[in-house]
Order: structure tokens, then sequence, then C-alpha cells
């Protein structure tokens, strides 16, 4: 009789401890999810300050190793204060650096290179794929050769895709979330109104501060830590400037073979050029929603 009652009370501790696991862990199409709220703040295009929070969603399953260094990382406060580093047309990314009294600062060299879970690094088991609204976990430019055994150098920087991107095919980089299609309430701290989006939308207004209104976009190299402009000059040529900004008399103007050096670089190696905002973007936070 006690050996039966014992039997029971292990059961019922069992039947409840799976109960609490279930209750308390999301699952969709039966992989496991968890819920992250990042809280964006910068100036917008009309100078009006701006804070936004959007939902993002990573899939444990898919790439535990990744979706545990990020959840890791947001937990330690480390994307706190991180910026937004490079704006694209379809694509944004951060977490790679910070500014510290003004000065664009790499912020992740402590940490250890990660492997991430794709097929070129010999992973089958994720099939998400880098559409839009994926979080894309880069890998160091600076470390990786894009040759076999260097798939392994990601670290903390997540690329937001607002597209489909090419340039980080699945097979190759690891997709470990998304950024929620269903609506997010954010209120511009200028104003007293709020509005409801989709999270995507939050990234993609961000493309908006690419470039100043004068038409200036800054370049910075990351293996080189050089900062270059370009603008179209008044004959609808772009000209490119040694430096993050314009002299008023063009005397970092790059010409002849300089500017052909530097345009054939910019073609051959353009994603080792990140496309700094001309306003600062910040993530003031990331936790578990």
């Amino acid at each position: 009789m006690k050996k039966f009652i014992s039997l029971i009370i292990a059961l019922a501790l069992s039947l409840t401890l799976i109960m609490s696991f279930s209750a308390c862990a999301e699952v969709e199409n039966g992989v496991k999810i968890q819920r992250m709220k990042m809280t964006l703040e910068y100036t917008d295009a009309d100078g009006q300050s701006v804070e936004r929070t959007v939902q993002l969603k990573l899939y444990l399953n898919n790439a535990p190793k990744t979706t545990a260094r990020f959840m890791e990382l947001a937990e330690k406060g480390y994307y706190n204060g991180v910026c937004v580093s490079n704006v694209q047309t379809n694509w944004v990314e951060f977490g790679a650096y910070k500014y510290v009294d003004g000065t664009l600062t790499r912020a992740d060299g402590e940490l250890e290179t990660l492997k991430g879970e794709f097929s070129a690094n010999g992973w089958s088991g994720n099939s998400l794929l880098s559409n839009k609204g994926a979080l894309i976990m880069k890998r160091d430019y600076t470390l990786d050769t894009n040759t076999t055994g260097v798939y392994d150098s990601a670290k903390s920087t997540v690329i937001v895709a607002l597209g489909s991107v090419s340039k980080f095919p699945s097979s190759q980089y690891c997709v470990f979330g998304v950024v929620c299609s269903d609506d997010e309430a954010y209120t511009a701290t200028s104003a007293s109104t709020t509005k409801t989006h989709p999270s995507i939308d939050a990234f993609s207004a961000l493309t908006e501060l690419r470039e100043t209104s004068d038409g200036v976009m800054t370049y910075y190299n990351e293996k080189e830590n050089a900062f270059y402009a370009t603008k179209l000059d008044e004959e609808g040529v772009r000209r490119y400037y040694l430096g993050a900004t314009i002299a008023e008399d063009d005397s970092n103007l790059l010409e002849g073979e300089a500017e052909e050096q530097f345009i054939k670089k910019l073609d051959e190696n353009s994603t080792e050029f990140l496309v700094i905002p001309y306003n600062t973007i910040t993530i003031k936070s990331i936790v578990k929603a």
C-alpha cells in the first residue's frame, strides 16, 4: 500500500510539473518560443524625440545556442545602450557598437564567437528563412573570410530584415527569430497621441535616417575603422569624401585614382561598409515579454 501511495504521489508531482511547464512555455507549430520586448529611442527625420517598443519572437528549438546567447546578453543588459549601426534599404543592424563620448566604439570585443545553427555549419534543424522581419545573427566580417570553417564568428550583432535579404542567406547565417507581425503600440515622447502599427514598421521607419535632408550619407568601414561621406553633386554625380562630414571647400573630396579605388572597394566589399544613421538610434532595453 505504501508503495502504491508513493507511486500515486510521484505521478501527481510529475503531472504537476508537466502542466506547470506547459503553462509557462509557449509553443508554435511544435516549436518552443520566447517573446522579447525591445525599446528603441531616437530623434526622427523631423527632429521629434521618439520611443518605440517592438515585439520579438525567438524560436528556441531552431537555434538553441543562438537564442540562448541573445537572451543571456539581453538579461545581462549588454544590449542596453548599443546603437543601430547600419541602416540599409532592406535591413538594419545593431549590437556591436555604442557611442562613447560621441565616438562610435566597439562593444563586443570581450565576447566569445558563436557557431550558429545553419546548414553550412552542419546544423539541419533550422528551417527559418531570412525573409522580412527575420532576426539574423550576423557574422563578424573582421574575423570572417567567408571560407569553410569560419562560420563560427558571430558575436552579438543582429540584423533585422526589412525585406528578403539575399546577402544573408539562411544556409550561411543563423535566423533565430522574427519581429512580430502583430500590432504594437508606441508613443512619441514629444506628443500625447498613441499610434498602433506592426512592430516591423518601427524598424522600417529607420530607413528615413539613412541620409540627411541635404542628401549626405555616411559610411563606416569596420576593417579600416574609417569614415567616408557621399553626396550627389549639382550635376547628379555621386561624389565621395574622406571623413564623416563634407568640408565646405571640398578639401576632403576623393578624386582620380583615390576615388576609383574607393568605388571598387565599395562594390567588391560592400558588407564591410556600414551606413551610419545621421541621428543616433539607441536600444534602450531588451527584456522578456
